[in-house]
């Protein structure tokens, strides 16, 4: 089975996970805990980077969210 992990990385707080049956509920997620934390417009910014589904910086700061997908362990 696959599942959708989205890391926030805040310099506020610690780094944060949330697991996603869909890597379009993760994405969109992502996207929204971005944007929802993100003061300035300016500094939101998506990019691709290889192996991963999704990444976005949301601060002068460097904080950013990210998307991959895992195989669950048995």
């Amino acid at each position: 089975m696959t599942v959708y992990l989205t890391f926030i990385n805040d310099h506020h707080t610690d780094t944060d996970a949330e697991v996603f049956t869909t890597a379009e509920a993760a994405i969109e997620g992502a996207r929204r805990m971005a944007r929802e934390a993100c003061r300035h417009p300016e500094d939101y910014e998506e990019s691709a980077i290889q192996g991963w589904l999704f990444h976005a910086t949301y601060s002068a700061n460097g904080d950013s969210v990210w998307v991959i997908a895992k195989e669950v362990q048995e």
